[in-house]
């Protein structure tokens, strides 16, 4: 989807394609709001639309969206605030920002494979 309503095929044609819905504009703004990849949000938009087509939209609206390292993507969770406070003030401590000690923290259970020790007892 393009947001001039045309796209370049192959042949060097034009052809006529529909503009965003207000229903999809709006889920690719609460995705992108969340941190998600552009290949993410076309994933889950599961509608054809393709990432580049969902970066069109948000440059359309004045939204960069973030660029990650190869290979990472961020990882949205939810959690009860006490625990995110016991969290925070862990980071104070060690004096590095919430998301550093929450990934350094996932990372270690991967890859020690440490899921049946924690989530078992």
């Amino acid at each position: 989807m393009m947001l001039n309503n045309e796209q370049q095929s192959a042949g060097g044609l034009r052809a006529r394609v529909d503009a965003p819905d207000n229903r999809q504009t709006f889920w690719i703004g609460c995705l992108a709001g969340q941190g998600l990849t552009l290949d993410v949000i076309a994933a889950h938009l599961a509608d054809g639309t393709r990432p580049d087509a969902v970066g069109a939209i948000l440059h359309e609206q004045g939204y960069v969206p973030p660029v990650y390292p190869a290979g990472h993507e961020p990882v949205v969770m939810f959690m009860a605030a006490k625990l995110r406070t016991k969290i925070a003030f862990e980071a104070i401590r060690r004096r590095i920002e919430m998301p550093v000690l929450v990934g350094s923290v996932l990372q270690a259970v991967c890859r020690d494979n440490l899921f049946a020790a924690i989530l078992e007892g």
